[in-house]
């Protein structure tokens, strides 16, 4: 896992799947609370079937 601080990358549409969008965080997402925060720790979340596939992500800031 990366993170930067530099401009992010263009939301793209993910077909059926919906899609991501790049963007401030902004009340009432979920991130819009640590902003300005500073990120301390972070894991991956591993698939159930055992493969390198990110099932999702643990961040924990300095904040609470």
């Amino acid at each position: 896992m990366r993170l930067a601080t530099e401009d992010p990358y263009r939301s793209y549409d993910m077909g059926e799947h919906g899609e991501t969008r790049v963007g401030p965080a902004l009340r009432p997402g979920i991130l819009s609370g640590f902003v300005g925060a500073r990120l301390v720790d972070g894991a991956v979340i591993i698939g159930p079937d055992g493969d390198l596939s990110c099932a999702g992500l643990v961040l924990r800031f300095d904040t609470r």
